[in-house]
């Protein structure tokens, strides 16, 4: 029972809050698995791409947000670059061309400044809190 409490309470980002312990395999193991599962889901299960657009924006955000909160700048950065790195596999395996593929391309720059900005705004607070934190318990 003990080892549950411990194991969902290591899940809640706000729990390691104060320590500096960040993790890059956590981050880079779960984008990758959710990737794949989107994958899976799409053309197994959907069997349908026009499905995979809002899953593969949805998903990826949430995860930077997460382990940014979790695991600082670095693991906000590991997801958003493995997530912009699975966009563009998207455009490439849908074999987009002329209006279609610049504008994939278009929108995945403006999604990747985006999914940067915030997993280093979110990273930062974590990383900022966890430095006042361990200030604070060296002050007493």
């Amino acid at each position: 029972m003990n080892s549950f409490r411990h194991l969902f309470a290591s899940l809640n980002p706000l729990y390691r809050l104060g320590e500096r312990k960040y993790s890059s395999k956590s981050p880079f193991f779960t984008i990758l698995l959710a990737c794949v599962c989107i994958e899976t889901y799409v053309h197994i299960v959907a069997r349908s791409t026009t499905s995979q657009g809002l899953l593969a924006i949805i998903v990826p955000v949430a995860l930077i947000v997460y382990f940014a909160a979790r695991d600082g700048i670095f693991g906000g950065l590991i997801v958003s670059t493995i997530t912009i790195g699975y966009y563009l596999y998207i455009i490439f395996s849908l074999r987009y061309t002329g209006l279609q593929y610049d504008s994939a391309v278009a929108t995945t720059i403006i999604l990747a400044v985006i999914y940067l900005l915030l997993a280093c705004v979110i990273g930062f607070l974590k990383q900022t809190i966890d430095f006042l934190v361990e200030k604070e318990k060296l002050a007493k």
